[in-house]
């Protein structure tokens, strides 16, 4: 029976802890709104940033993946020019479960000229047909129509070796070539010193300047004009899980392809510094979303008991103890917090999905918000204990004024 009634007595003390903190973090509209504002902001700021950076991480990844390296990568054992007998290590790797396709490259250099104009590329052979299984490249035409594997004296050039002669600030301005079309002929002078003539059959416009600033013709071309054959100066291979390179290339390898093998991690070093150059700036932004979140609900809660010093001494004076004063302020900061966190997950959801429906147009491609659930759950769990930690010291502070001074102000 006595702890039934302690139960009861317990129950109405949290009830009216609850009540008075209800009605003080309510009472005054504008604060109470301003601060939840101020609370969703920094949740929104927190998870934009993370889906910003990892949208613009896993863009530059595609990109990269899409049109330079794809998955993994045969290059040339050091000291070769070429890796050989790419027919045979084709076979053998696309029977592994998992790779999707294989296709060969060949990197060459030279000049282009057209009219009086010439510049130096580089030189890309491909097979169009294994070309369209592996890489976005054939899809980046612009002008025209891609390669066809039986192609010989035709090329496709990228956009950025145009230029618009009317001096208009069009797609054709980065260049210095001049305005070619599709159909017009260029000269290409080879590192081996072939000089020959080239119908041009497509512009590429891929948003990347590897691809851009190059020329590619047909293997079927490179092996006449280079007299090889079966050789390649790399060898790209798609996979189905892009997450699982690191396993591919020890099963590619298992397959003595003749060559060393590596992952586009490997391939393009550059993008792990970008990584986590970009991972340090999210980590930051968040410190200083929640820190702003932090200071301003411990500003807010001090404020709150230094102008309610009369009323904290009056129910000091009726019998609440500093435990109870501090759970009612204490409460107000998880009110704050858990109304603000709410907010801030509805209007981070509604700007994903703006701009996941409206997505950002980068030289690299566009970009696409992406958040993950954990991120999400974290970054509110975070926020709601950071303003919680935040309220701690001024609920405390409120919690040991001294009863006569606080009732004579």
């Amino acid at each position: 029976m006595e702890i039934l009634i302690k139960l009861i007595k317990t129950m109405k003390k949290q009830n009216a802890v609850l009540f008075l903190a209800l009605k003080d973090t309510f009472k005054d509209k504008g604060m109470f709104l301003l601060v939840v504002g101020i609370l969703a902001l920094s949740y929104v700021n927190i998870i934009f940033f993370s889906g910003f950076i990892a949208g613009m991480t896993n863009t530059v990844q595609d990109q990269i993946i899409g049109v330079m390296s794809a998955h993994i990568l045969i290059i040339p054992k050091e000291n070769h020019e070429y890796v050989e007998h790419v027919s045979s290590i084709q076979k053998k790797i696309e029977v592994i479960p998992g790779v999707v396709a294989s296709a060969p490259h060949n990197e060459m250099g030279g000049t282009i000229k057209y009219k009086s104009k010439s510049i130096r590329v580089g030189l890309t052979g491909v097979t169009p047909s294994l070309e369209k299984r592996v890489t976005e490249i054939p899809y980046k035409v612009v002008e025209g129509e891609f390669l066809s594997d039986s192609d010989t004296g035709e090329v496709c050039i990228g956009i950025n070796l145009l230029s618009d002669e009317s001096g208009g600030d069009t797609e054709r301005s980065r260049g210095e070539l001049g305005n070619i079309g599709v159909g017009d002929r260029v000269t290409i002078t080879h590192s081996n010193g072939v000089v020959k003539d080239y119908r041009v059959k497509c512009i590429l416009d891929a948003g990347f300047d590897v691809v851009d600033g190059g020329v590619y013709l047909t293997t079927k071309e490179v092996e006449e004009v280079y007299g090889i054959e079966d050789k390649a100066s790399q060898i790209l291979i798609k996979i189905a899980d892009k997450n699982a390179v690191e396993e591919y290339k020890l099963k590619v390898m298992q397959e003595n392809v003749g060559g060393d093998v590596k992952t586009w991690k490997d391939f393009v070093g550059f993008v792990e510094q970008m990584v986590q150059t970009l991972d340090s700036t999210r980590i930051i932004m968040s410190i200083v979303g929640i820190l702003t979140a932090v200071m301003t609900i411990g500003i807010i809660i001090y404020i709150n008991t230094q102008n309610k010093k009369r009323q904290i001494g009056i129910l000091k004076a009726i019998g609440a103890t500093d435990n109870t004063v501090l759970k009612i302020f204490l409460l107000e900061s998880v009110l704050f917090g858990l109304v603000g966190v709410i907010i801030g997950v509805i209007a981070g959801q509604a700007v994903t999905y703006y701009f996941n429906q409206n997505p950002v147009s980068m030289p690299m491609g566009e970009l696409k918000l992406v958040l993950e659930p954990a991120t999400m759950i974290i970054s509110a769990v975070v926020l709601l204990m950071g303003v919680i930690a935040g309220g701690m010291y001024p609920s405390w502070r409120a919690a040991k004024i001294d009863i006569v001074k606080a009732v004579w102000g």
